[in-house]
Parts: structure tokens; sequence; C-alpha cells
């Protein structure tokens, strides 16, 4: 669990990152998509940073949610490594 102390240190970008390089060098693997509330700023800050993009806007258990993807393609053009 984490707690406000640790929040803004990079922490969750870090961690999407290691996760999409390992699934992109992963054979067979292709894209990858994300979603989060639109309320959720942080989320999507960190999606994009990763390089994600908007894709959709979609309801989800009642709720309004943002979409967005990844392909490989793009993620080696952002410096991934296959």
């Amino acid at each position: 669990m984490t707690t406000l102390a640790e929040w803004k240190k990079g922490y969750a970008s870090e961690m999407a990152a290691a996760i999409i390089s390992h699934v992109f060098k992963s054979p067979g693997l292709y894209e990858m998509v994300s979603f989060t509330l639109p309320t959720n700023v942080a989320s999507r800050r960190v999606m994009e940073k990763c390089g994600f993009a908007y894709e959709q806007d979609f309801k989800h258990a009642g709720l309004d949610h943002l979409l967005y993807r990844i392909t490989r393609t793009r993620w080696a053009q952002r410096g991934g490594q296959l």
C-alpha cells in the first residue's frame, strides 16, 4: 500500500514503462490498452507519459471511462527496444 508521501515520485510511470517493455518484448503481443475514469488525471498522465494515446470514451460498470492504447510500433518509435 502506498502513502501520500510516495505520490508524485514517478513510481507509477516507472512501473508502467517496465510492464510495457516486458509485454512488447514477448512474441506475438502487438498492443496494450489501458483505461481510467475521466477525473483520474494522475492515471491519464502516466498513460500519456508512457506513450498511450487516447482512443475513445466508453462506459464500464455504469461509469464513463477513457480508453487509451499503445502499439508495439509506437513503443519502438518512442525508443523502446525489441
